[in-house]
C-alpha cells in the first residue's frame, strides 16, 4: 500500500494490515509529521487510477506505534453528568460567588484605611518619646559628674544600712523616710504636724499616721547627712533642678509624671540581683505620686527587665523606652497604667565611675491611648459599613442575576418534563430579558416541529374471502 505524506508529500510502502478499521495514527519518517490514516475501499469500490511510469522507492522508516493512535471520540453522556452533578451538589451559589468582587475590592480598600489609620497613634507616640529625649538631655546636663559619684556613694550606704537595722523592719518606715528625706530636701527641716496634716496627699498609704514616729524618722535622717557633710546641699540642689525641669514641661504642652535618677551597678549581684535603687525625683514632699528616698531599692520582675539592658550590657550614652510593640502585650505600646493616669517611660543611662545612672521621664500617654481607641471604633465602623454595603450588592445582584437565571431554570425543567406550554416571565429588559425571549420562542418552535411529526396513523385493509367465480 502506497502512502503520501500529507506535509512534504512523501511517499512510502505500507503494509494495510496495519491500519485498523477506525483509522491509525502514522508518523512520517521524514518530516515527522503524524496524520490518520484509513484502510483502503473494497476493490469493487475502487476507482481505477491511471498507472506511473515508475514507482516510488520504498522506504521502510516508517514508524507505527500502538500508543500514539488517535482516542475514540467520546460522546457526550447526559445521565453520568446529571449524577457527577446531583453528586456535587454542595456548591457555592453563583450569586455568593458574584459578590466576592465587590467584598474583596472593599476589604481591600478597608485595610489600607485602617493600616494608615493604625500608625496614627504610634507616629504620635514617637513624637511624645523625641520631646522626652530632648528634657531628660537638658536635665542631665545640669548635673556635675562629681556631685553624681557623691549622691551615688551616699545612695549604696543607705542600701547597706538596711541589713540588720531594726527601723527597716517596719512597714511604714519605707514611707516615713521618703516624706522626711524629701522634706528635708526642700525646706532643711521638719514641719510641724498641723501643717503636714493639711498638705500630704498620701496619708492613706500610712496605716496610721504617727507623728513621733515621723520625727524617729527624722533623727536618723539627720544622722546621715551629718556623717556626710555637704551631700545635703548637694541633693537640695539637684532637687531643685529637678521640679523645675518638671514645672517647664506645663509650659511645653507636655504633661509627664516625674523626672526620676536611677542607680544600677550594671551587676545582677548583691542587693542589685533583681533590684535598681531610687537615687532622686521630681516629687514634692507632698505630691500623691509618693516621692522617694536615696537608696530606696525598686524591685524589677522578669517582665521589666528591658529597664536594665543597657546598664547591664554597658551601653552608656543611649537611650531606651518601653516596647513600642509588645506581643505579651497585644503588640500594643507597653503604657503602665495608675490611678493617675497613663504612662510611658523614655530613659537615658549614663556611666558614672563603676555605677550608672537612669535619667527617666514617665510622660502621659493617655492621648496616645485616647487616639488608639477612636482608630479601634472607626475600623469597626468601616467593617459595620462594609457588611451593610455588600449586603446591598448582594440584594441587588440577587434581584438583577439570581431572579432571572432561576426562572429560567424553572422554565428549562418544566420543558425538559414535556411542559411546551410553560413560558417564562420576562422580568427585566437587558441580556438575561433577552435570553429568556429567546428561550420562549423555541419552546414554541419546539413545540410545533413536535405537532407537524405527529403523523396520523392509516388503518390497514383486511382482504375478505375470494367471491365466487362465475362458470
Amino acid at each position: 500500500m502506497i502512502v503520501k505524506c500529507e506535509k512534504c508529500q512523501a511517499s512510502f510502502n505500507l503494509d494495510s494490515s496495519l491500519i485498523k478499521e477506525n483509522g491509525s495514527a502514522v508518523r512520517c519518517s521524514n518530516c515527522k509529521n503524524i496524520f490518520k490514516l484509513y484502510p483502503s475501499p473494497p476493490a469493487d469500490e475502487k476507482q481505477q487510477t491511471p498507472s506511473k511510469s515508475s514507482e516510488p522507492t520504498p522506504v521502510t522508516a516508517l514508524e507505527i506505534k500502538e500508543e500514539e493512535y488517535l482516542p475514540e471520540p467520546q460522546k457526550y453522556n447526559v445521565e453520568r453528568h446529571e449524577k457527577v452533578f446531583n453528586e456535587k451538589r454542595k456548591y457555592t451559589p453563583f450569586k455568593t460567588r458574584l459578590i466576592y468582587f465587590p467584598a474583596i475590592l472593599i476589604g481591600l480598600m478597608t485595610l489600607g484605611v485602617i493600616t494608615i489609620e493604625a500608625y496614627r497613634p504610634i507616629k504620635e507616640l514617637y513624637h511624645l518619646i523625641d520631646k522626652a529625649k530632648i528634657l531628660i538631655a537638658g536635665t542631665q546636663a545640669a548635673f556635675d559628674f562629681s556631685d553624681l559619684e557623691k549622691m551615688n556613694s551616699f545612695a549604696l550606704k543607705t542600701i547597706s544600712h538596711q541589713e540588720g537595722n531594726p527601723l527597716y523592719g517596719d512597714r511604714d518606715f519605707h514611707i516615713y523616710s521618703s516624706l522626711v528625706f524629701n522634706m528635708l530636701l526642700e525646706h532643711g527641716k521638719i514641719l510641724s504636724e498641723e501643717k503636714v496634716l493639711g498638705r500630704l496627699e498620701y496619708l492613706d498609704y500610712f496605716e496610721a499616721f504617727d507623728y513621733a514616729a515621723l520625727l524617729n524618722v527624722h533623727e536618723y535622717w539627720k544622722k546621715r547627712f551629718f556623717d556626710d557633710p555637704g551631700i545635703l546641699e548637694i541633693f537640695q540642689k539637684y532637687k531643685r533642678v529637678l521640679m523645675q525641669a518638671k514645672e517647664s514641661t506645663v509650659t511645653m504642652g507636655f504633661p509627664i509624671s516625674e523626672i526620676y535618677i536611677w542607680l544600677d551597678t550594671g551587676r545582677k549581684e548583691g542587693a542589685f540581683t533583681d533590684n535598681i535603687a531610687f537615687l532622686l525625683d521630681s516629687a514634692p514632699w507632698w505630691s500623691g505620686s509618693v516621692p522617694s528616698f536615696s537608696g530606696l531599692l525598686y524591685g524589677i520582675e522578669p517582665e521589666y527587665e528591658y529597664l536594665r539592658d543597657l546598664t547591664l550590657t554597658g551601653r552608656s550614652g543611649y537611650y531606651g523606652h518601653n516596647p513600642i510593640s509588645d506581643p505579651e502585650n497585644y503588640y500594643l505600646p507597653r503604657f503602665v497604667e495608675d490611678p493617675w493616669g497613663t504612662w510611658f517611660t523614655v530613659w537615658l543611662t549614663k556611666k558614672t565611675g563603676q555605677n550608672y545612672n537612669q535619667f527617666s521621664i514617665d510622660f502621659d500617654a493617655g492621648s496616645v491611648k485616647k487616639l488608639m481607641w477612636k482608630i479601634i471604633m472607626a475600623i469597626v465602623g468601616v467593617i459595620i459599613v462594609q457588611i451593610i454595603i455588600v449586603s446591598f450588592f448582594a440584594k441587588r445582584i440577587s434581584r438583577l442575576v439570581n431572579r432571572p437565571i432561576t426562572e429560567l431554570t424553572k422554565g428549562v425543567k418544566a420543558v425538559t418534563q414535556g411542559n411546551y406550554d410553560y413560558e417564562v416571565t420576562v422580568i427585566s429588559q437587558d441580556e438575561f430579558g433577552d435570553l429568556i425571549l429567546q428561550f420562549n420562542r423555541m419552546t414554541k418552535q419546539q413545540k410545533e416541529r413536535l405537532r407537524l411529526l405527529e403523523v396520523p396513523e392509516i388503518p390497514q385493509e383486511t382482504s375478505g374471502s375470494a367471491g365466487a367465480v362465475s362458470s
